[in-house]
């Protein structure tokens, strides 16, 4: 097969150092359409594969929005009801919305799974950022994830219904039913994921990839967090990715629709106006076409590292690009998955006609 448009321009930016390497996986719904590659090595050194294992950040988000909804369709909670009745420490919590001329805090309602539950982190987030200000440091260091509240609760909420752990829910009704072998929240506790596990890299004041250290260490946590606790490869991740893509009912039996369809309120949308992105279950939808690329309704999300993962229900076609560097929205990697698109659909599209 001859070599994609996009691969020279990948190759040159892991061969110079600008990126320590990458994998790329794309697939249609059919399965006869598969692309992976993986390019250069990481700052450790480590051959680098497409079923490599890296931490996936806020990519685990999709797979505990579809643990919720399986729960969802056996009626074990509905998308409407209050969840405070599973997680009554959410009783008492509000969206912080700013605050008054006398630091009086103002507040506004929650939700969990459409990424407006007000719980993130001051890395993210102004508000929160200057409400630490105004507090000062904690005592001591939060611990449980119902006590810190620094990710969204859906995990914690699959925990509670189901009465077994996140990674246990998981390797039952996702990982194992899809055939996902190399995903875990804890990595070193499985051997054949452990070994594959490629260590994350930075940039030191000269520029130069260097190794470092994931910026939390969730591992020697109590809880699960299902917002960015997760380990995973990209050959393992695209297999959710194209179930819900076809819709085929491997991962969710009938509201995989409702994932893709804008949750806003009417006023949120009327503050989004002059944005080209809408709101889902488990990440964003483009509203228009991108030329050459994604269609209007692509859900899509990423991961701090740089990764970035899409469903094109429309097109029949999803892809990811992992990355594991410390280079959060980077532009040189914008671009590369642009290229990576353009690449990929084109190819894609031959195949169709």
């Amino acid at each position: 097969m001859a070599k994609y448009s996009h691969e020279s321009t990948f190759e040159a930016a892991c061969e110079d150092g600008r990126l320590p390497g990458v994998t790329l996986v794309a697939a249609d719904v059919t399965g006869k359409f598969k692309y992976k590659k993986a390019f250069s090595k990481y700052a450790y050194g480590e051959a680098i594969a497409t079923d490599s294992v890296i931490w996936i950040a806020s990519c685990t988000k999709l797979m505990s929005t579809v643990a919720v909804m399986q729960r969802v369709e056996q009626g074990k909670i509905s998308l409407d009801e209050d969840v405070g009745r599973i997680l009554p420490e959410l009783n008492d919590l509000k969206v912080l919305a700013g605050f008054d001329g006398e630091r009086k805090l103002e507040y506004e309602g929650r939700l969990l799974l459409t990424h407006s539950s007000g719980l993130t982190a001051p890395m993210f987030d102004p508000k929160l950022q200057q409400l630490a200000q105004f507090r000062g440091p904690p005592e001591k260091p939060l611990d449980p994830v119902v006590t810190e509240f620094s990710e969204p609760l859906a995990g914690k909420l699959v925990e509670r219904i189901s009465d077994v752990s996140l990674e246990e829910y998981m390797r039952v009704h996702i990982w194992g039913p899809l055939d996902m072998q190399h995903v875990s929240f804890y990595p070193d506790s499985i051997s054949e994921v452990k070994a594959r596990k490629i260590g994350m890299s930075g940039k030191d004041e000269n520029g130069k990839l260097v190794p470092i250290d994931t910026i939390r260490t969730f591992g020697e946590k109590k809880d699960i967090y299902g917002g960015g606790a997760g380990f995973g490869s990209a050959k393992s991740y695209v297999k959710l990715l194209q179930t819900l893509c076809a819709n085929d009912g491997n991962a969710l039996k009938k509201t995989v629709d409702e994932m893709f369809r804008p949750q806003p309120s009417p006023e949120a949308n009327t503050a989004f106006k002059t944005m080209i992105l809408d709101w889902g279950l488990g990440g964003e939808i483009g509203t228009r076409d991108e030329v050459s690329r994604r269609k209007a309704g692509t859900l899509s999300w990423g991961g701090l590292p740089n990764l970035i993962w899409w469903i094109d229900r429309e097109a029949g076609f999803c892809g990811t690009l992992f990355i594991s560097v410390m280079l959060m929205g980077d532009e040189l990697v914008n671009k590369l998955i642009a290229d990576f698109e353009l690449a990929i659909y084109e190819r894609y599209e031959e195949l169709k006609k």
